[in-house]
Formats: C-alpha cells, sequence, structure tokens
C-alpha cells in the first residue's frame, strides 16, 4: 500500500467519523513538529550546541551528534503518521519534555518549558486518545466523559504555550528566546520597549486564561490560531530561509485550537461534564 493511498483512506475516514479526525489531527501535530525539529540537525543547527555542551560533550562529537537526532527526530515523525505504537508515543512524549526541561538549565528559564507545551501537549493528548477512547466498545456517556479529558489535556497544552510565551514576552534576563521575540519585532517594524513587551506579556497571559477558563467564546479558537501563526511566522523573515524550520516545529500550536473546535463543534459543554 502505497503512501498516498494510506494519506487517502486517513482523510477519507476522518470525513466520516469525528473520532478518526481527532486521530489524524493528532498524528499531523505530532509528525509535523518532529520533521520541523528534525530538520534542524540535518542543517546543523548551531543553537544546538548549548545542548551538549550542559553534557560535556565538545564540539567535533557533537555536530554528527546533531546530524543523528535531526535524523531520529525525522524518522519518528514519519513513523508516527503510519503507527499507533504507544511505545513510539512513550519515547516521542520522554524527548519532547526531556529537550524543553534542558532550557531553564541554559538560562532560559521555566518560560522556556512551559511555551513548548505545543511539543510534548499532543503526544500526552494522542497516547490518552489511544489508550481509552480509540476503537473502545464505550456507551455514549463513557465516551463523553473520555472526550471530556482529552479536552482538557488540550486546553491545558494550549494554556501553558500561552502562558509561557506570555512569560518569554517579559523576561527581565535579556536571554536567548527574549531576544529572538526582540528581533522578530523589530523586523516587522513593531516597537520593543519595555512597555510594549510588557503589555504584549499581559495580553498573552490574559488569553491565556481565557483559553482556560472561557474557551467556547466564539471565535476564540480562531484568534488563537491566527495570532499563532501570524506570531510564529517572523521567523524566516528576520534569519532567514532556514528559520521556516522554527515555524514548521511549532505545528503542534497551530493544532491544539484546531482540535478543539472539532470537539467543541461535535460535543456540548453539558455533554463532556
Amino acid at each position: 500500500m502505497t503512501a498516498t493511498k494510506i494519506w487517502g483512506d486517513l482523510i477519507d475516514q476522518s470525513n466520516k467519523d469525528v473520532l478518526a479526525k481527532i486521530k489524524l489531527y493528532l498524528r499531523i501535530a505530532i509528525a509535523v513538529c518532529f520533521i520541523g525539529h528534525g530538520m534542524w540537525g540535518l542543517v546543523f543547527k548551531p543553537g544546538w550546541l548549548p545542548f551538549f555542551h550542559l553534557f560535556g560533550i565538545p564540539d567535533n562529537i557533537a555536530w554528527p551528534l546533531i546530524f543523528l537526532v535531526g535524523l531520529k527526530d525525522i524518522i519518528c515523525g514519519i513513523w508516527i503518521i503510519y503507527s499507533d505504537s504507544k511505545y513510539l508515543l512513550y519515547w516521542i512524549i520522554f524527548w519532547a519534555i526531556f529537550v524543553a526541561l534542558l532550557r531553564p538549565f541554559l538560562g532560559m528559564g521555566m518560560e522556556g518549558f512551559i511555551e513548548r507545551a505545543g511539543n510534548y501537549g499532543p503526544p500526552i493528548a494522542m497516547l490518552y486518545f489511544l489508550t481509552y477512547i480509540w476503537k473502545k466498545e464505550l456507551s455514549q456517556q463513557l465516551l463523553n466523559q473520555r472526550i471530556g479529558k482529552l479536552e482538557w489535556i488540550l486546553r491545558i497544552s494550549l494554556f501553558l504555550l500561552l502562558l509561557g510565551h506570555g512569560g518569554v514576552a517579559n523576561m527581565l534576563t535579556q536571554n536567548a528566546d527574549y531576544k529572538v521575540l526582540v528581533q522578530n519585532l523589530e523586523t516587522f517594524g513593531l516597537p520593543t520597549t519595555y512597555a510594549f513587551m510588557t503589555t504584549l506579556a499581559v495580553f498573552e497571559v490574559c488569553l491565556s486564561f481565557i483559553v482556560l477558563f472561557w474557551p467556547r467564546i466564539q471565535g476564540l479558537m480562531w484568534f488563537v490560531l491566527i495570532f499563532k501563526i501570524l506570531s510564529e511566522s517572523m521567523y524566516p523573515f528576520t534569519f532567514g530561509a532556514y528559520s521556516i524550520f522554527e515555524t514548521i516545529e511549532r505545528f503542534g500550536d497551530y493544532m491544539i485550537p484546531l482540535l478543539l473546535m472539532v470537539i467543541y463543534r461535535n460535543w456540548t459543554k453539558e455533554e463532556l461534564t
């Protein structure tokens, strides 16, 4: 069976069955994130070196490892498109959390870890979905309860990634993530004064809590989706063509609002409580 046939079947199923659509969207979120991240390894991103230095690995060894880690991420991203392996998901979850946890040790603050919820949230949601929902004989009431828990996983992930990015916008440490954000804003002629950065931070933090407590506000998820795509699409304009990988590896940030929209269109608030 060709990849085209497999994808055709997946899309066809997703058009007929809402659970198949949720599964497909989760696959896409994880796959594109890992493929985008892995591409950085294939172009030997210098920004990865400090992560290896944390473990005492010198540059001459780190460079080939960067390529291998990138290749491994791409393989995982492609594999998850066609596989329901929970062992693969265990590895993906571990790796996404592990890499995100290294960021505070490199002086990027806990904000750097929290903001990466778009990387580790979807695989956690996928693992829950496969374990408790997909192809299970469930009563409508039990299905609703489990979809409600899946919705919470996704909602908390979206809350965290917005909250973390708001923290990045208001960091006083001037670390790497903060400086990247400043450069992105300057490229588009936007202000980077303390007052503006604080306002941006407050806006994103407020938005994160609105998502957490009032996620069904009409148009909210569309707003979050567009906001994230626009804000994360600045990278290639600021840092060159390869930085499109930064935009791509944040695909989970874009798919989570889409997944929540699918859930909200098919289940009422009362059904999920």
